[in-house]
């Protein structure tokens, strides 16, 4: 998982960053936090999936490619730890290219 932390500013002065412990963020302002994802253990896949808080779910496709899917899509991690890293890599990705609070609409 990287250790790299990104802090998108937007014009109105507004912080959005992934919530780490390796950085004291109140140090900047108050904090509101919200969810952008969950993992879960997916019985009738026997695997761990990424959803995000917009319905849709992590989708490998490829390399270093990631995309939001619906759930017949969604890519189906044998560990939760695999599916964790995963999240953040796209998560990450998803605010570096500044779209810190909103994800994208699901493909098919």
């Amino acid at each position: 998982m990287s250790e790299e932390v990104i802090l998108a500013i937007g014009t109105d002065g507004v912080v959005h960053t992934l919530y780490t412990d390796k950085v004291d963020l109140r140090a900047i302002g108050e904090l509101h936090i919200n969810r952008a994802s969950n993992i879960e253990f997916d019985n009738a896949r026997n695997g761990w999936i990424v959803e995000f808080t917009n319905g849709t779910f992590l989708s490998h496709a490829g390399g270093d490619a990631y995309q939001t899917t619906d759930t017949l899509k969604a890519t189906v991690y044998l560990s939760r730890e695999d599916a964790n890293r995963d999240e953040v890599s796209y998560l990450q990705a998803h605010m570096a290219e500044g779209a810190a609070c909103s994800l994208p609409e699901a493909r098919a």
